[in-house]
């Protein structure tokens, strides 16, 4: 009888350290998600206000060098507003072009870049 109740002694022991160890492991894991998601969502937004800046100043220099072409054209064709009107229609064709091509050339490479990059372990 004495040694049945020393193997029960022992087998709460280690149901007992079991449920310790697992607790731990559970911990453990949830800190490691958790630090996982801090340095990627760090690196996603540190990218995404790099990118942002970068498209401001982009924004500007396509802004000026339009401004100048319009300026340009409008010259070369004596009319005030003509060249403006023809960097007006280019855009506007582009514009039309992006939302026809939005889905095969732009939407689907971009989702895929953002999955890649999101789930690249580093």
């Amino acid at each position: 009888m004495k040694q049945e109740q020393g193997m029960f002694t022992r087998t709460e022991n280690d149901v007992e350290e079991f449920v310790a160890t697992a607790k731990e492991y559970v911990v453990t894991r949830y800190d490691l998600i958790r630090l996982k998601a801090v340095s990627k969502s760090t690196t996603f937004l540190a990218s995404a206000i790099v990118y942002s800046i970068a498209a401001v100043f982009g924004c500007f220099f396509l802004f000026f060098v339009s401004y100048a072409a319009a300026g340009y054209l409008s010259d070369l064709m004596e009319n005030k507003y003509s060249g403006f009107l023809m960097i007006g229609a280019f855009y506007f064709l582009l514009a039309m072009l992006l939302l026809i091509l939005n889905k095969k050339y732009f939407h689907h490479p971009l989702v895929d870049k953002f999955i890649r990059e999101f789930l690249k372990e580093h």
